[in-house]
This record gives structure tokens, C-alpha cells and sequence, in this order.
């Protein structure tokens, strides 16, 4: 067979996207094509008073003007889902998203009137002629705010602000611990809201083919399937045949494409109304107003010790900030994930309070992470906190309390069961190829050029590859090629490198005899998507399961041509052969026969295509070590990331090149969380203030060090291939690490609060203070 597995290989797909042959959605044209422009909310809070639009009507080009009026016959509401109450009788709270504004406004940017016309310029033109005739209300931007009695209500069926109140974890138990504990420690701190920012902004275009009653929408997303049954049973209220979804080439997604656009829907309507293809592309400016942003929470995390500084309990409230809506994923993020605040330790019982709090913002939904990054963020922080408090060395204190791997499997103090992991190794190795024991030397070293150095420690586990099943198909045509289709969806991970990986280990085709095919409905009938590092976990698994299914399939006809037993019969370097003997049979040649019908008896299908499918029993648990050192201008406050340490177990790795590619880019998205990323809104008059990345600060190469990335496996047996996923490990440990090296720094001044994020601005101001 031909060895692949584990090999650093170069993707295969990049090669297309450097010659600039990618085709996204924005490059996809027809010979008629008309454009949407959409004229959005400029007000957070308000009621629609009156829209005239009968001057645009009249401009040359312009082929529609439509309102809510307009489509309301057609388009159902965009659903949400979550399933949570606020009290034991009462539901949540979930009000109707509509399409397009209907009566009233409750965040600046919401979608009110579409203009269709032959040019976006020309759509553009006619919004000077469309006047909107506003009764302007209060709105509320902050989410402690929200809960005020006296604050402005974004539903006034929602008295409240709170759409849902969640609780998990023994309360009654951890308020016990907590009485007898010999020590508690509690911090408040935020996490800020910030926007995805992905490469490629936002697009869709809709083709309605009248002659079969069909829609096609074009759009990137990364769960092509998923939207497809959104939009014909829930918004469309059509059988799921008479849409087609085609998710092209996609320039970053980091879970905001896991969400429903109103935009999405609309191009297909006005297609059918139309009678053209309807495009719709971004701007940056509107997408910032317009992509769901994420985070924003406000958390208190308390902890409990006994006098030997054993971890009892954990407490944690937060306040998750939804938005004006809840986004067809907004509710997952805060409560999802919570598992993750029992960390790799060995704490007893954990309650847990989360209360979804509508504001009059933009939908937040999922972000790199989703949840797994706050979990994490706050059972570190409060961890470092209870060291300073009580003058402990933060490596001490954790790996007194690490689950040791004598004890795993282990069910931990909330939800999770761990099924392997070792995860005082990862701690051990991280902070040695750190130089830990040698961090005093540097830090005063630090002090003769005026900085002063931190360090930080993450020891950091998650849940992975929990949701749904996956199918992969394989093709095998008559040379013995192999036609890959999947239900997941690349944008930028390098799947199609690691599919092939697989399956060239698997039955030993070259890499470059499969051909790869994703992100059409019309294509594979079944899949879930791309998110919650699942893809490999699962999409992986279905593909050795299609493998082993075209390798039985192989050797039943090899055995026919042989005049032997199938199970006599022995797959290995592409060669079919009889055991004990030298009869055989090559790949080629049993791939020809399977497609010629004439070749074969009647007991054996013609056609050599198999269907894999695959769902986990359970979740997997990446973890890993991350080590953070980094300096602060005494003078200016300024941060500079002197080096990084990950030490990981994403179980079996596949291929090292694309593991390191995805764990560096999510700390690099952690570092930007914690240090300079934040989406705010004028908390006045609610307008957005980074509307541009002139005011949304992104982290550069120039802000990172290299970063020192090494594996520590403990496979897994949940899935055939022993992987646990490496998508979100990155931002999971890098945020806590990073904000701890920072920490380490100010608790030396006495300063033990300071916002995310963490500018040198508000460095050098706390220092002053201080």
C-alpha cells in the first residue's frame, strides 16, 4: 500500500487557488445576470413610518423594488433554533426574523428594501431616489445594561431583555463545597464581541430554472445540506428536490457561514420574480454591518479549594450577548460548549447559569470555537488568579489537580467523559520546551532594557466531532480512478488534501488519481458540514468505511475472475490475489470489469461506487499545553509575543504541515481576541463605530512570534482513524495563555482587572494607576 498517513504534504488544492483559477461565489457569472442592492437600517431601534420608492421605480435599468410588502406572501421567517427555557414553565423568548424589516428596526444594518436592477451601480443609483420615514427609539448596546428595569426593550414581549436562562451542574452540591471550602476566589471579567472578518466577503446569487420548478443558490457555506433543508421547509415551504444549494470555493469561514442570510433567500425569490440570476456580493463596509458577529459575554467565575489547594468546585454566571435576534446558531455558542469549564481537572461538581440577553446589535452566532474558548478562558483565568492569591506557583496549582492518566476514562464535575489523554505530559513537556524553570532569568534580563515579561500557561481540553453523521461516496471508474464526494466543506483547511491522504492509504491509488468533489446538494445527498473540528472525525471515518467497501467489492469480483472464495482473497499494493497461490488480479483490471455490466454475473452490481457513512457514540476531547511569554513596554505599554509553546493531542495525526497550519492560525485568532479585535457600538445612538478595518484592528505576521508546535498523541478509539480535531484548538488555549503571560505581569502591580481587549493604551494607563 501506499504509505500517506502522517506525512507532511503540501495541499494538493493550493495549487489552483495560487495560478488564481479558485472560483468563488462572486466569480460565478451567466450571460444575464441582474444585481441586488440592499438598503439597510441606518437606526438601531425604530419604527418604519413610510418607504417611497416610486421615483427609483423609474430609473432606467432598475428591474424591482421590494419591501417587506413585497415578499411576505413568499418567504417565511429565517427560524432559530434551541430549544431553552427562561423558567421552569416558561419557553424562551424568540422573536420572528423576517426577511426583510417588517414595521420596525431593532439593529442598525437590518435589511428593509432591495433594489434589482441591471448593474449594482445602477441599483445603487436608484437608493438615492428611496426615502425611509423613521420614528427613532432608545436602543440598549450593552448587555448588563439590557437588564436594567428601566433600559430600553429590543421585544416589548420580552420585558426582560433575557430570551433564555440556562442552567447545568449541581448547584445545591457546588453551594455545599463551596460553604466548606478553605479557600474561594472569584473574578468578573468579558469577553468582547468581534466580527469573523474572513477573506472573501459574503455572496449569493439565485438561478430559479422555470422549466423544472427548481432554485439554485450559490452561495458559501459551510454546511451546504443543512441550509438546503432551511430553506425548503422553513423559508420556502417547497420540497427540498426543487432546491439546490452549491457552495463554491470559500476564503474563510470561522463559523459565520454556518449561519442563514436574509440575502440568501431574497436572490432566489427575485429570480423567480425576475426572471434572471440574482447576484449579491458584500461590501467589507456592510458586511461588518451585516455578517454575524460573535462573543460578548460577561462572566463571574468563583472557585473553591480545600486546604490542601484541591479544587472543589466552580460556580460561573454569564451573560451572553445574542443581538437583536437569535441567528439560526446564536443560542449554541453560550451554552453549548460549557463542559469545557472542567478542564483537565479534577474539581467535583460545577454549576453553571448562562441568561441569552438580547441587545439592539447584530446576531452573534458561532466564531472559531464556539463557546469552547470562553469555557476554557474562564476555568485558566480564575485558576492563575487563585495562585496569585495564594502566592502558588500556576504550574503547581494545575498539575495538583490534573486528571492523571491512571484515571481515564473519567467523567469530570460536569458533563464531559474523557476517553484518553495525557494530560500532565502535555503540561510537563510544554512549560520544558518553554524553559519555565529559566523564565526568572529572562524576566529580570527583561527589566535592564525597561520591559517586563509574563508568563502564561493554558493546559486546555475541548469537545470535538459531537453532531450528526456524514457520508462519503466513492466512484471508481474503468481505469481505476477514484471520484471523491463529501457532504463536509473545505474553506481552507486542506480537506481534500487529507481525503485523498486517506484514501490512497487505504487502497493505494495515487494521490493524484482521485478527483475531489464537494459543496453541491445535487451531488451527495447526505451531509452536516464543516464546524466543530469535525470534518476529519467524521468525514474520515465514512471515507474508510466506502473504502473498505469498494476493497469488499473489489475482491468479490477478483474472486469471480479467479474461480476462488472472497474470502480467500487477499488486497495489498493494488493487486488482488489468491491466498497460497500466484493467481491475481490487478486494481485496473477489476476496476474495468466493475463498470462493464457484460464482464459480470448477475449476482454482482455493475458499477463500482460505494457510499460510506459514519457517526460518532460520542464526542471526542482534543487537549494540549499552550505556553505564552511575552514583554510590555514599561514606557508605552505596548505588547510584544516573545514566544509560543503548544504541546497538543489531537490524537492520530494525518498530516503534520496542515496541523500546524490550523493551530497557528487559531492562536493567531485568540492573540487578536485578547490583544486588539472588538466590534463595538456607540452605546448613545447605537451605530456601529468599527465599521472598517481602519477602527477593527487585525492581528499581522509582524504581532507573532514563530510558534513551536509539538504533538503529543493519545489516539482515540470513538472513530476509525484515532483523530480528535485540530480546528479550534488554536483560540482554545491561545486566548487563556495569552491573557495569563499578560496577568502575570500587572497582579505584580497589584492591578487584577482589566478589559479584553488588552491595548497598550490600557496597559500603560493601568501601570500609571498603579
Amino acid at each position: 500500500m501506499t504509505s500517506s498517513i502522517g506525512k507532511s504534504i503540501l495541499r494538493l488544492e493550493d495549487n489552483k487557488f495560487l495560478k488564481g483559477l479558485g472560483e468563488y461565489t462572486d466569480d460565478i457569472s451567466f450571460l444575464e445576470i441582474a444585481h441586488m442592492y440592499i438598503i439597510r437600517s441606518v437606526h438601531p431601534a425604530g419604527i418604519i413610518k413610510k418607504i417611497c420608492y416610486s421615483d427609483a421605480l423609474k430609473i432606467e435599468g432598475v428591474l424591482g423594488i421590494y419591501t417587506f410588502a413585497d415578499i411576505k406572501q413568499y418567504l417565511r421567517p429565517i427560524p432559530s433554533f434551541g430549544n431553552y427555557t427562561k423558567s421552569r414553565n416558561v419557553p424562551m423568548f424568540r422573536p420572528q426574523r423576517q426577511v426583510l424589516a417588517d414595521e420596525k428596526v431593532v439593529y442598525a444594518g437590518q435589511p428593509i428594501v432591495c433594489i434589482v436592477a441591471e448593474t449594482i451601480q445602477m441599483a445603487k443609483y436608484a437608493s438615492d431616489y428611496v426615502s425611509i420615514e423613521f420614528e427613532i427609539h432608545e436602543a440598549v448596546i450593552d448587555i448588563k445594561e439590557a437588564l436594567n428595569s428601566n433600559s430600553p426593550k429590543v421585544w416589548k414581549e420580552c420585558k426582560d431583555n433575557i430570551s433564555f436562562n440556562f442552567e447545568i451542574g449541581n448547584k445545591k452540591e457546588v453551594d455545599q463545597l463551596f460553604s466548606e471550602a478553605r479557600y474561594t476566589f472569584e473574578i468578573e471579567h468579558e469577553i468582547s464581541r468581534v466580527y469573523a472578518a474572513p477573506l472573501e466577503n459574503r455572496s449569493a446569487i439565485g438561478n430559479y430554472d422555470k422549466k423544472l420548478d427548481k432554485y439554485t443558490l450559490y452561495s458559501g457555506t459551510q454546511a451546504p445540506h443543512n441550509l438546503k433543508k432551511i430553506l425548503s421547509n422553513d423559508i420556502f415551504s417547497i420540497s427540498e428536490s426543487k432546491i439546490r444549494v452549491v457552495s463554491p470555493d470559500m476564503g474563510g469561514a470561522f463559523g459565520m457561514r454556518s449561519s442563514v442570510y436574509p440575502e440568501m433567500p431574497l436572490v432566489m425569490l427575485f429570480s423567480k420574480l425576475i426572471g434572471l440570476p440574482i447576484k449579491w456580493c458584500s461590501e467589507r463596509s456592510e458586511g461588518f454591518l451585516s455578517d454575524d458577529q460573535a462573543r460578548d459575554n460577561h462572566t463571574k467565575v468563583s472557585i473553591a479549594l480545600d486546604e490542601n489547594y484541591n479544587f472543589l468546585s466552580l460556580r460561573v454566571n454569564t451573560l451572553a450577548a445574542l443581538g437583536a435576534y437569535i441567528s439560526s446558531g446564536g443560542s449554541s455558542p453560550p451554552t453549548a460548549n460549557l463542559g469545557g469549564l472542567a478542564g483537565v481537572y479534577k474539581t467535583k461538581s460545577i454549576y453553571v447559569n448562562v441568561k441569552g440577553v438580547f441587545t439592539n446589535t447584530m446576531p452573534t452566532s458561532a466564531y472559531r470555537g464556539a463557546g469552547r474558548p470562553e469555557a476554557s478562558f474562564a476555568i485558566e483565568r480564575i485558576i492563575d488568579h487563585a495562585a496569585y492569591k495564594l502566592n502558588l506557583d500556576p504550574a503547581f496549582l494545575r498539575k495538583i489537580n490534573t486528571i492523571t492518566k491512571d484515571l481515564i476514562p473519567y467523567k469530570t464535575g460536569l458533563v464531559f467523559e474523557y476517553d484518553s489523554g495525557n494530560f500532565i505530559d502535555n503540561l510537563d513537556k510544554a512549560l520544558s520546551y518553554s524553559d519555565y524553570d529559566n523564565f526568572d532569568i529572562r524576566r529580570k534580563e527583561s527589566e535592564k532594557r525597561n520591559k517586563l515579561r509574563g508568563f502564561g500557561i493554558a493546559n486546555v481540553i475541548e469537545r470535538s466531532a459531537a453532531m450528526g453523521e456524514e457520508d462519503a461516496q466513492l466512484k471508481v471508474n474503468s481505469k481505476g480512478n477514484i471520484d471523491l464526494f463529501v457532504g463536509t466543506h473545505s474553506h481552507g483547511q486542506g480537506h481534500e488534501t487529507v481525503f485523498k491522504q486517506i484514501i490512497a492509504e487505504k487502497i493505494g491509488v495515487n494521490m493524484e488519481d482521485i478527483s475531489f468533489y464537494q459543496g453541491d446538494t445535487d451531488l451527495i445527498q447526505k451531509g452536516f458540514g464543516t464546524f466543530g473540528s469535525r470534518s476529519v472525525s467524521l468525514a474520515g471515518s465514512a471515507i474508510i468505511n466506502a473504502s473498505k467497501k469498494i476493497i469488499d467489492k473489489g475482491k468479490e469480483i477478483a474472486a469471480f475472475i479467479l474461480e476462488a472464495n472472497s474470502d480467500d482473497i487477499k488486497f495489498e499494493n493494488k493487486i488482488f490475489s489468491v491466498v497460497g497461490t500466484d493467481k491475481k488480479i490487478s486494481w485496473s483490471e477489476v476496476s474495468s470489469i466493475a463498470n462493464t455490466p457484460t464482464k459480470l454475473p448477475k449476482n454482482i452490481k455493475p458499477g463500482f461506487s460505494e457510499i460510506g457513512s459514519f457517526s460518532p457514540l460520542q464526542p471526542t476531547f482534543p487537549n494540549g499545553c499552550h505556553c505564552a511569554e511575552l514583554e510590555i513596554d514599561k514606557e508605552t505599554g505596548e505588547i510584544k509575543l516573545i514566544n509560543y509553546v503548544v504541546v497538543d493531542d489531537v490524537g492520530h495525526v494525518l498530516n503534520p504541515l496542515l496541523l500546524k497550519g490550523q493551530i497557528h492560525g487559531g492562536v493567531v485568532q485568540g492573540l487578536g481576541q485578547i490583544l486588539m479585535e472588538e466590534v463595538v457600538y456607540d452605546k448613545k445612538n447605537g451605530q456601529l463605530v468599527t465599521g472598517s478595518f481602519m477602527d477593527y484592528c487585525m492581528p499581522r505576521a509582524a504581532d507573532v512570534p514563530f510558534f513551536k508546535v509539538y504533538s503529543n498523541p493519545c489516539p482515540t478509539k470513538i472513530n476509525p482513524l484515532g483523530v480528535k480535531g485540530a480546528g479550534e484548538a488554536g483560540t482554545v488555549g491561545s486566548m487563556p495563555a495569552i491573557m495569563n503571560a499578560i496577568y502575570n505581569i500587572l497582579y505584580r502591580f497589584g492591578i487584577e482587572s482589566i478589559k479584553m481587549p488588552v491595548t497598550s493604551e490600557k496597559i500603560w494607563k493601568a501601570l500609571q494607576k498603579s
